[in-house]
């Protein structure tokens, strides 16, 4: 193969596999989470029945983090 081809091929790849990787779900932040009880709560029944594919994804690991932030009297104060 002559090193236009490779130098070529090796783009093209790269580009198909950025777009690729940005055409995942939206990640929410723990914020976001910690305001949407009940999207908080859906996701982590998610996480949990699926631990092995999702636990480790940023949307279970920021809503797992944000029921750390939340206590029976609602949202912890920011700092706290």
């Amino acid at each position: 193969m002559k090193r236009t081809n490779k130098v070529l091929l090796a783009t093209i790849l790269t580009l198909t596999t950025s777009t690729l990787i940005g055409c995942g779900e939206e990640v929410h932040t723990v914020d976001w989470y910690t305001e949407h009880k009940a999207e908080r709560q859906e996701r982590i029944a998610q996480c949990d029945n699926n631990p092995g594919k999702l636990d480790a994804t940023p949307n279970c690991i920021n809503a797992r983090e944000s029921l750390g932030r939340y206590s029976i009297h609602g949202p912890m104060p920011k700092g706290w």
